[in-house]
């Protein structure tokens, strides 16, 4: 009975692989060609385009896997009645149950499989690629929401990012690159995570780690391999990590080639002398045929504070310690620019000003689909 039943899950499994494989071609392709867009304005090559199109693979068999193998269990039966197996086996004494055992085990294989790539629980993040800061992101809690959203995006699927979303610290470094060089980098930490403050609302801070601190050393390792990794031959960055709250470790986050936002080149410039536009722009115009030579850096400390103000010009007078290096003149906004050289002193005054900024300025607005201006 073991031959027979050896038999059935083979024929079985073989049209199960065969009708899997067949769909999930058939699936790819219509997917693929609603995703055309990435070559044909975005000016992507084809390599980039089925990289891509082929990441949407395991979570496409995944789905079709029940129904592949309902297909090619009702198949294989069908067969063997037609050319009178089945009754050949009943007449040997083969027991119903010896029939229906390779068909459960096939069934226990692939709920393993679609167990395996459906590893990443929720919840998820959906974020545009090309989108700044957390314009446009979206945190998913329950499929049940997730697929809802996806038909909504229609061919503009292939412009959005699905990930697994960490809970943790955020950091960022920002770097200015050399012929493949990182030359220059400081690394900061935010108070809270940019998308937290961009979709429910509250005080923004950010501020320099010391540069012989662990968090910084690991991150200046981190940022020198990812910028290796992504090819930048000249130009600055900036580098966004995530410190998860579960195990401790880095992850990456996101990377763009351009100066942070948010007033954060000029929180570097106060604290290193560094302004990250200046030498951007020297880097392009050297353009490799020239030395790059990185100006004297200083060592201080520097935090940044920012708040969507009630106010159309808010009245920060009140906020007079000697640390204030700048003031933020914007309309509806509140900020500080810090300086000073005890790192602690910085992490300080902002603890005290989020709570200040909190009860004088603090205004929350729904969260933008474009980029402030």
């Amino acid at each position: 009975m073991r031959i027979l039943s050896r038999y059935v899950f083979r024929q079985t499994a073989g049209a199960l692989v065969l009708i899997l494989v067949s769909l999930t071609g058939v699936t790819w392709i219509a997917v693929a060609l609603r995703q055309l867009d990435l070559m044909t304005t975005q000016g992507q090559n084809v390599l980039s385009f089925l990289a891509m199109t082929t990441l949407a693979i395991p979570s496409m068999m995944a789905l079709i896997a029940p129904i592949a193998l309902l297909i090619a269990s009702i198949h294989v039966l069908n067969r063997l009645n037609g050319d009178s197996e089945l009754i050949v086996m009943a007449a040997g004494g083969m027991p119903a149950w010896s029939l229906l055992r390779p068909l459960g085990l096939l069934a226990l294989v692939v709920a393993i499989g679609i167990s395996f790539v459906n590893h990443v629980a929720g919840p998820w993040v959906l974020k545009p690629r090309s989108e700044a800061s957390a314009i446009g992101i979206k945190l998913i809690d329950a499929p049940g929401a997730l697929w809802p959203i996806l038909d909504s995006l229609g061919d503009q699927q292939s412009s959005f990012l699905l990930e697994n979303f960490i809970p943790g610290d955020v950091y960022h470094v920002d770097s200015v690159v050399s012929e493949r060089e990182v030359v220059f980098s400081s690394v900061s930490r935010y108070g809270q995570p940019p998308m937290a403050v961009a979709q429910k609302g509250g005080i923004f801070t950010t501020y320099l780690l010391p540069g012989e601190s662990d968090e910084a050393a690991a991150l200046r390792d981190l940022n020198r391999e990812l910028i290796d990794a992504l090819g930048l031959v000249r130009g600055v960055s900036h580098a966004e990590f995530i410190r998860a709250g579960s195990d401790g470790h880095f992850y990456f986050l996101e990377c763009a080639a351009r100066v942070g936002g948010a007033y954060i080149s000029e929180m570097v410039e106060i604290a290193t002398g560094i302004n990250l536009w200046r030498e951007w722009a020297r880097i392009e115009i050297a353009g490799g045929k020239e030395p790059y030579r990185l100006p004297a850096v200083r060592s201080d400390y520097a935090g940044l504070i920012l708040s969507l103000a009630r106010q159309e010009d808010p009245d920060t007078s009140a906020y007079n310690d000697p640390e204030i290096a700048l003031r933020l003149k914007r309309r509806h906004h509140a900020g500080l620019v810090l300086r000073s050289s005890d790192p602690a002193r910085i992490q300080s005054l902002l603890e005290n000003y989020s709570r200040r900024f909190a009860e004088e300025f603090l205004a929350i607005e729904p969260p933008g689909t474009k980029p402030a201006a």
